[in-house]
């Protein structure tokens, strides 16, 4: 199959202190069969060896394009600094420990190609071990990723929580995005849920029954969980309570 028109993907990395794993998702981004994309590192003023992994791509790829935070925003506003320096029709997200599949852009566009008046795609992913290469044994069915017949998103997560995985790999239109508002100022948890409420408020999204992203858990991920617990959960509640007001549940 082509992808007609050739669409330039702009891709948003936002990381922080990520060092050890960055490599692994630059690489997956420039592995990638559809090569018509444009790959943005927001760094949110890492402390770490990231600036020379950083410099190395730049000089490899002049697709690769860095922006620098001059302190710590959080994830929420790294999104948005790249989001913002983007003006190609597609964005595609991409954490900065986490991996695509070598397929994942070509078939996202595909996706879009195929269904006519999607304003986003996301897919089935595989949780790894700190080797993006190693699958843990936990996997869920293609059915956990699936928004039911007449059901939303928030339907299925009205307390913040569900095991409805629609996360990753998320691909928009950048016009669609535009129409939402977009992210959450200062938002730095749970931004993957503020988009997804978003999205299916301007216009439908649709599920890739196949794996294109690979979700790497490793200590620091749980480590951060734990310590930031009481924040995670104040910043899920305020993103479901937004998304009630503006459809006038509450």
């Amino acid at each position: 199959m082509i992808i007609k028109d050739n669409p330039k993907v702009d891709i948003i990395i936002a990381n922080y202190n990520h060092a050890e794993f960055l490599p692994d998702a630059i690489d997956s981004v420039l592995n990638q069969t559809y090569s018509n994309w444009k790959l943005t590192i927001v760094d949110d003023f890492s402390s770490d060896e990231t600036r020379k992994i950083i410099d190395f791509y730049l000089r490899k790829d002049d697709r690769v394009n860095v922006i620098y935070h001059n302190k710590n925003k959080g994830y929420g506003e790294a999104l948005i600094t790249g989001i913002e320096n983007t003006n190609n029709p597609f964005i595609g997200i991409l954490d900065s420990d986490d991996y695509l599949e070598s397929n994942a852009v070509f078939r996202s566009l595909l996706e879009f190609q195929r269904a006519k008046g999607i304003l986003m795609t996301y897919s089935m992913m595989q949780l790894c071990s700190d080797d993006i290469n190693c699958p843990t044994s936990h996997f869920n069915p293609p059915d956990k990723f699936i928004i039911p017949s007449g059901k939303t998103f928030l339907d299925l997560c009205p307390k913040g929580f569900s095991f409805y995985l629609i996360q990753h790999f998320k691909v928009f239109k950048r016009k669609a995005y535009i129409k939402t508002g977009g992210i959450k100022r200062n938002l730095r948890k749970s931004v993957d849920k503020d988009i997804i409420f978003k999205m299916e408020e301007v216009g439908k999204i649709k599920f890739i029954p196949e794996i294109l992203y690979r979700k790497r858990t490793h200590a620091k991920q749980i480590t951060k969980l734990y310590k930031h617990k009481p924040e995670i959960m104040k910043q899920i509640m305020e993103v479901v309570n937004d998304a009630k007001r503006r459809r006038g549940i509450i």
